[in-house]
């Protein structure tokens, strides 16, 4: 029986181990029979509390009852209109109305008109961003929005508008997701917020809030994480911590279960605190206690009550096995085959009920429901797990006898979903190698674009090499000589000597400007041949240290081998050489020395 792997808890500093299903199956049954014991305790109590008593209305003791059906029964249990949950990562604002504020009897529009003028934002804004709903059975708005800013606007309302009546509102914000609450006894009464804080600062794990649970002792405090510390520091002092369990919340104004009095739509000042009855005479009446939750002789949600406090919610791996169930099943909701006139049949799951085989359409065959249900066994008929489940499956899929569901094949939902995650892992392994293929000819081609335009950068500064000398070596150009003057003549117009100045002055600018841009050619030149000697001398070191590198580990490699080979010819010869040995010994050994010794004694004799 494999259980699952322990958890470390560092609020509680213990390692957590989550049972295995033996140990669940018998706390379950201790549970059950607790239960049971209880019920059957309180039972024979209000019996002996009623014994004497006249409680049929005037008939006698003993008389038939009627029956009052569902119609008549308690107003505890009548139905309220469910509402979807709110999404976990949202920050979620209740508004515990004040002044006979009746929720249900407000349209949400109205509600949600109100709440935008308490915030100052625009109906659009907060139809994009917020969530409202209402509970009509506690009297409580809930909103909801994913933004932190917009959840602070929210948390500061405390009066909505409706009509031209202002209501007053309590705002709180819900504990947030990854959280837990747990409860601390034996605190200070009147302990203010931030003297708690103080109380409760030197403790290893992280505490969001912390405050106190009305006028009593005791302090709500809010942990980071998944579990409850078993002890937590307060003051100088370890405090037993417990997980936070809401209460039934009971309304003392109108006797009604759900919310409290201050919330209370319907305030109703003739009603006893202690049985509930409506109109009564405070100087002719007599109480008869009798919760309302456990129908025990006590006030209602007294401290003695036992149904006072909800039920705790399941711990986190019975969470946790839950979802998984979830899933699965819907799976197996999903898995069709096809029998054999090609009608396709949904597979139902295995852990059907009773009461879910009642409820199907009529429309299906009595034989094909006569071959899905399992008649129920003896425990020693009891066949093994993997048997009835072939049976089932195949009654299903085929609606064969039960000669031929032997050699039917059971469809295996696990290995389809082995088969699907086996081919989209292959996709994606073929996807991530042509994305490899890919990248590695996007580096070659930038390496061959780097390799030209080196080439193309050395042959520009052959050329601006070769021009340089060349101009090095040609003399600079003179103006050609005039030929012979004829005798002077008298000089032009002032046009013609204009001209003559601009030539000489372009000749001027024409040696400047030859001078500049070999100067500039030079500064350039330097400047890139510095750059490519850099250039060049790294590309020559890094290949180098490379191919350096490489060798030492080829030589390394070469040596070990040689090393090994050498190791191995070595023991090769020895066992050659042992082998060798071996087989010129002699096979008789004390035979042939006793011949030896013989043959010595006789030579002897014969000297």
């Amino acid at each position: 029986m494999n259980d699952m792997e322990p958890t470390f808890d560092s609020n509680s500093g213990k390692t957590l181990c989550k049972n295995g299903p033996w140990m669940t199956l018998s706390a379950r049954q201790q549970k059950k029979k607790e239960f049971a014991a209880s019920e059957k305790t309180q039972k024979e109590s209000a019996c002996h509390h009623s014994q004497g008593q006249n409680t049929n209305d005037g008939k006698p003791q003993g008389a038939p009852q009627k029956y009052l059906g569902h119609n008549n029964a308690s107003k505890r249990f009548s139905r309220w209109p469910t509402v979807p949950s709110l999404p976990e990562n949202h920050y979620k604002i209740v508004y515990r109305p004040q002044a006979g504020m009746k929720v249900s009897n407000l349209k949400d529009g109205v509600i949600v008109r109100g709440l935008a003028q308490a915030c100052g934002v625009t109906l659009q804004e907060l139809y994009a961003k917020v969530i409202i709903q209402t509970q009509w059975h506690q009297n409580l708005i809930l909103a909801s929005t994913e933004e932190e800013e917009c959840a602070l606007k929210l948390a500061q309302v405390t009066h909505i508008q409706i009509g031209q009546t202002a209501y007053e509102v309590t705002p709180y914000l819900k504990p947030i997701p990854d959280t837990v609450r747990g409860v601390v006894h034996g605190i200070e009464e009147g302990t203010t917020d931030e003297q708690l804080e103080d109380l409760l600062a030197m403790n290893n794990c992280k505490i969001l809030y912390a405050r106190m649970l009305g006028r009593s002792t005791s302090a709500v405090i809010t942990f980071e994480g998944p579990h409850v510390p078993f002890y937590v520091k307060v003051g100088c002092t370890l405090s037993r911590c417990r997980p936070y369990r809401k209460s039934v919340q009971y309304c003392r104004s109108c006797g009604e279960i759900g919310h409290r009095q201050d919330v209370c739509p319907n305030p109703n000042d003739d009603i006893c605190d202690n049985c509930g009855e409506q109109n009564a005479d405070p100087n002719n009446h007599k109480c008869e206690l009798k919760c309302k939750l456990c129908g025990m002789p006590h006030e209602t949600a007294s401290r003695e009550c036992r149904r006072k406090l909800k039920p705790a919610p399941p711990p986190l791996r019975v969470r946790e096995r839950s979802r998984s169930r979830q899933r699965s099943f819907g799976y197996q909701n999903n898995v069709v085959t096809m029998n054999d006139n090609d009608h396709a049949v949904s597979l139902p799951p295995r852990d059907e009920t009773n009461q879910e085989r009642l409820s199907r359409p009529k429309s299906r065959s009595r034989s094909r429901g006569r071959e899905r249900s399992v008649p129920s066994t003896t425990p020693t008929d009891v066949e093994p797990d993997n048997v009835q489940r072939k049976l089932s499956w195949a009654n299903v899929v085929t609606g064969h006898s039960h000669s031929s569901m032997e050699s039917t094949s059971t469809p295996t939902t696990k290995h389809y979903t082995y088969e699907e995650t086996i081919t989209i892992l292959r996709r994606e392994n073929e996807e991530l190698r042509q994305a490899l293929e890919l990248q590695k000819k996007k580096t070659q081609e930038k390496e061959a674009s780097t390799e030209k335009q080196l080439e193309y950068l050395m042959r520009e500064i052959e050329q601006l090499r070769r021009e340089q000398t060349q101009n090095s070596q040609t003399p600079p150009s003179r103006p050609p000589s005039p030929p012979p003057s004829s005798p002077p003549q008298p000089k032009p117009a002032t046009l013609a000597n204009q001209t003559k100045v601009t030539q000489n002055d372009l000749r001027v600018l024409e040696d400047r400007i030859n001078a500049n841009m070999t100067v500039v050619m030079d500064d350039i030149m330097s400047k890139v041949s510095q750059v490519v000697e850099t250039t060049v001398t790294q590309l020559l070191q890094t290949g180098f240290q490379t191919l350096k590198s490489e060798m030492e580990n080829q030589i390394r490699a070469l040596e070990t081998k040689m090393t090994q080979s050498g190791e191995s010819f070595s023991q090769r010869i020895h066992t050659l050489e042992e082998r060798e040995n071996a087989r010129k010994k002699p096979k008789y050994p004390v035979r042939e020395a006793e011949i030896l010794q013989t043959l010595s004694k006789k030579d002897g004799e014969a000297n």
